[in-house]
């Protein structure tokens, strides 16, 4: 009755900002629990995203203000932080019924065996060999560096970052060409 009332639109709107996604290898979404010694299978729960205190003050999910009139907070005690957790839980989850759709691969990436031999033959030879330094001072002109494993790309650089703010405009027009 509430997807074919007036509200179905909003609705809708908000399911895809609060739904959340299993996947499981069949269809029943059982999964084995064992108590005392005795084996047993239990249905996996799925839940609607429970909204934490940071993404709910900061809009992460950009809702507007009458989705949020539809959360209330619930506080719990987290024993491992030892701290009071609020979260922002929808109060109507009746009115969103689970669905289970198949997901099947259906599309395979071709793989070259060979070529992947050859490549891991050439990695292996270069790490069991340590040929690293050497191919970083042949491409880059110098030694290697454990710092140039988190030097920026160049497309990153900033190139107006170093330049004083008292300079004049065509420093800044330079650079743009």
């Amino acid at each position: 009755d509430i997807k074919r009332g007036p509200m179905a639109e909003f609705y809708e709107a908000l399911l895809k900002k609060i739904n959340t996604v299993q996947y499981h290898h069949d269809r029943s979404f059982k999964f084995k629990k064992r108590r005392k010694k005795r084996y047993g299978y239990k249905m996996r729960k799925q839940e609607l995203l429970e909204i934490d205190q940071y993404y709910w003050d900061g809009n992460r999910l950009k809702l507007s203000d009458k989705e949020k009139l539809c959360f209330t907070s619930v506080e719990s005690f987290n024993t491992s932080y030892r701290r009071l957790m609020i979260k922002y839980v929808f109060t109507e989850p009746w009115c969103f019924v689970l669905k289970v759709m198949p997901h099947m691969v259906t599309q395979v990436k071709l793989h070259n065996e060979v070529l992947e031999q050859e490549i891991a033959a050439v990695d292996n030879r270069i790490k069991n060999n340590f040929f690293e330094p050497r191919m970083h001072r042949l491409t880059r002109g110098r030694s290697y560096r454990w710092k140039d494993r988190f030097a920026e790309p160049a497309k990153y650089i900033n190139k107006i970052k170093n330049i004083p703010r008292y300079s004049p405009k065509e420093t800044y027009l330079e650079l743009e060409t």
